[in-house]
């Protein structure tokens, strides 16, 4: 009897070591439970949606009722797409102007689930009519990519999606789906007119709460300062350092829309700069962006094209607008002279 005790004590022990101690070998390759209660292919798919470019959404200080929502990767450079004329993927998707879906991720992931996405708003209109509902669409489309997420983290023999999406509009409604009407805003408080739902590879679907500021009440608060901002992409510690430079931009009321525009785009080239001269390895240069010539005597604006930037602008009064080419010339321009 004492040696059945022992035994069972001993199994006991083992078990419990095993939870810490195991090979992931037997755990990654499909989606189940590893001894310590962990999913590695979601944590790995999460991981895969951190390998992107950093995305950021801010409120434009100088503006209540705008937000901003930009994005700088490094553009494919080959002779393939320069032969057929092609042009880099958005990851910043403006749709029947109304709302924006921003990618962040493995780029192919996202666009399988975007298209994922569409269809089943494209069918909830066929039954349900076609009819002017910005609120009830973001809802639609943010729940479709997580049930769409849930699904791959379940089924048998498919992989997770490495992609994290930020479905974001204009709240004509007033009112975030899944939230009491009853809880109205506070006398220090106005409600933000921007909704913002975050999916993740695990499925999970989040309304990311947005609050505005009332001047009235709170003075000691800058009319500049930064009251939303929303990064994804990018490691832990890019997105500390983008949050720590945004949050220091000089504090200037008198500024306009397109000074605060380009402000943050200068962070964001600036990091992406940085996330290509870390990646650089087997002694090559460092590039030098500002104030810094070439043997021919000529700017090296070329590796500023390699750069895909885009910017979205949404405001409650002049709807949603997504800054066009030449713009965005204009304003990286700007920046490299900055």
């Amino acid at each position: 009897m004492k040696q059945l005790i022992a035994l069972a004590f001993l199994s006991t022990i083992s078990v419990a070591s095993s939870s810490t101690n195991y090979k992931p070998l037997y755990y990654d390759r499909m989606i189940h439970f590893s001894p310590d209660g962990r999913l590695l292919q979601v944590e790995y798919a999460a991981t895969a949606a951190e390998n992107s470019s950093p995305l950021i959404v801010c409120q434009l200080g100088c503006c209540d009722d705008t937000m901003v929502a930009m994005t700088c990767s490094r553009s494919p450079s080959n002779s393939a797409s320069s032969r057929h004329h092609q042009r880099p993927q958005d990851r910043l998707v403006v749709l029947e102007d109304t709302a924006v879906v921003a990618m962040s991720g493995v780029l192919a992931d996202s666009l399988a689930l975007l298209k994922q996405a569409l269809n089943d708003w494209e069918d909830f209109k066929f039954v349900f009519g076609d009819q002017d509902r910005p609120s009830m669409m973001l809802t639609k489309i943010a729940e479709s990519i997580g049930t769409a997420c849930h699904t791959n983290c379940f089924s048998g023999g498919i992989r997770p999606y490495g992609s994290t999406m930020l479905v974001m509009g204009i709240d004509i409604d007033g009112a975030t789906a899944g939230e009491d009407k009853r809880n109205d805003a506070t006398e220090a408080s106005q409600p933000f007119p921007f909704r913002i739902i975050q999916t993740d590879p695990s499925g999970g679907v989040k309304s990311i709460p947005l609050q505005s500021t009332d001047k009235q009440k709170s003075q000691q608060v800058s009319s500049s300062s930064v009251d939303l901002l929303k990064i994804t992409g990018g490691s832990h510690d890019q997105r500390l350092k983008l949050e720590k430079a945004i949050q220091k931009l000089e504090d200037d009321p008198s500024s306009t829309m397109w000074e605060r525009i380009r402000s943050l785009a200068a962070i964001l080239v600036d990091a992406q700069e940085e996330m290509d001269n870390t990646a650089s390895f087997f002694g090559l240069k460092k590039r030098k962006r500002r104030n810094k010539k070439d043997s021919t005597g000529e700017n090296p604006t070329e590796a500023r094209l390699n750069y895909k930037f885009e910017a979205v602008i949404l405001s409650s009064k002049l709807g949603i607008h997504r800054l066009t080419e030449e713009q965005v010339d204009q304003l990286l321009k700007e920046v490299d002279s900055m």
